[in-house]
């Protein structure tokens, strides 16, 4: 409450005067109605387009669907799974199919230039992107936020027979490099690239379908090179055998541990002087001193096809490891230790980067 009775200097109670009454009853008035604002601004109120959404966005029009969560982004993701629900799919799955999507590199079978370009056309980051969808500002009601998710029919059909052209063009010059089994090194990664451009593009082709219906459209090219590359994909996994040559090896450590590797990676090992080899080559670079044998190894390990090309390539230097001279198989022993673990680890890391694993065809 306001006490509107004032008072002197020397403390003696008055009567104020009528215009300052006033003057006091009108800033009472603006604080209330600047109130009632901030309350509509926290969200008490909703907008139109939450009670009779079909009117601002008409279903000849606009797909959209209403999110409520704890928080705006929680309001988003509900939002968005149901947006999924009119695309037979789920918000999940579009994810799994997004991340393997946004792996895929193409700049080897393109120029710098044209791979730029159309990987630009190409490209989709997110669900959202996915589907096409927009979001409303989040609005709180009570303790609950509410968003409306909707995809424009007219504009997510542009967007989604663009990037379905750009990736049919990408399929068509991809798949013979995917189907060359006998080179499994270009053919697995340009059909794990391919794999998931083509699994992208089936999922454009479903969801302009939803959004539009347009006649005369016709994905047949597309669907079938996405099926010839899936199939290529499968093919060129079971077709994957390689040969492993190690130069300056230990006890056969280094090219037991690369075929084991490789194995689990889907590859077959084979004898075959016409099989595409992973050369090793180790530098041992032993010394002498009074204190004993010392080695600093390095390893240059190189992918390459049958006639002779490197298309993928790994080095590696290690700290020095030393021990008397009487027990020098100790300081081999140590440093082909550390060679070992870090193929285990970082080698296999990049060699699964560039050819995945047989497990995902």
């Amino acid at each position: 409450m306001l006490n509107l009775i004032c008072y002197e200097e020397s403390g003696n109670k008055y009567t104020p005067p009528y215009y300052t009454v006033v003057r006091v009853l009108r800033y009472i008035l603006i604080f209330s109605s600047l109130t009632a604002l901030a309350s509509c601004a926290t969200g008490n109120s909703i907008p139109a387009y939450f009670a009779d959404r079909e009117s601002v966005y008409p279903s000849d029009k606009y797909i959209s669907a209403e999110g409520s969560g704890n928080s705006p982004e929680e309001a988003r993701e509900s939002a968005l799974t149901q947006i999924s629900l009119y695309f037979d799919t789920s918000v999940q799955t579009s994810r799994s199919l997004i991340a393997d999507y946004q792996e895929t590199e193409i700049n080897g079978f393109y120029s710098s230039r044209e791979s730029r370009s159309i990987q630009e056309k190409a490209e989709i980051k997110s669900e959202a992107q996915f589907f096409c969808v927009q979001f409303t500002s989040a609005i709180k009601s009570g303790k609950e936020y509410y968003v409306v998710a909707f995809i424009d029919r007219e504009q997510a059909y542009r967007t989604f027979k663009e990037k379905i052209d750009v990736n049919t063009i990408i399929l068509e010059n991809l798949l013979p490099i995917a189907g060359d089994v006998k080179n499994p090194f270009n053919s697995i990664p340009a059909g794990k690239n391919g794999k998931a451009i083509a699994d992208m593009t089936l999922g454009l082709i479903k969801n302009i379908q939803v959004v539009s219906e347009k006649s005369g459209d016709d994905y047949s090219k597309a669907k079938q090179l996405a099926s010839l590359m899936q199939k290529a994909y499968r093919e060129s996994w079971d077709n994957a055998d390689i040969s492993v040559h190690v130069v300056g090896d230990w006890n056969n450590t280094v090219r037991n541990t690369l075929s084991e590797l490789v194995e689990q990676h889907g590859f077959t090992v084979s004898h075959s002087d016409d099989a595409s080899v992973l050369y090793a080559e180790i530098e041992s670079n032993r010394s002498k001193n009074a204190a004993g044998i010392f080695l600093t190894p390095s390893i240059v390990i190189k992918a390459k096809t049958p006639d002779g090309k490197t298309v993928f390539s790994y080095t590696k230097k290690f700290e020095r490891e030393g021990a008397p001279e009487d027990y020098e198989d100790v300081a081999w022993r140590k440093s082909f230790s550390k060679i070992e673990s870090d193929l285990r680890d970082s080698f296999a890391s990049d060699f699964s980067k560039r050819f995945g694993t047989g497990a995902a065809r």
